[in-house]
């Protein structure tokens, strides 16, 4: 499952409802990366990495995803927090 949105300037953290392998688990988790209106390097976030970022004006790209690891029965709620 993927989204976008453009995000102003500012200082910003990823959390989730659940994370049930534990937020640094490749099984199950959230990708994002955001590409900076000025071209500049993209920023990453993804497990062991999920924040907080200091990130330029730009377009912010994330996905949940499963990997193959059997049935899953959870609810996962991401939210992306501007700390300021």
């Amino acid at each position: 499952m993927t989204s976008s949105v453009h995000l102003d300037a500012g200082t910003y953290t990823i959390e989730a409802s659940d994370f049930p392998y534990g937020p640094n688990s490749w099984n199950f988790g959230i990708q994002a990366t955001l590409r900076p209106d000025d071209g500049g390097e993209s920023i990453t976030f993804g497990p062991k990495n999920y924040g907080p970022k200091t990130l330029p004006a730009g377009t912010f790209d994330t996905n949940i995803f499963v990997n193959t690891i059997g049935d899953m029965d959870v609810l996962i709620t991401p939210r992306l927090y501007k700390i300021d």
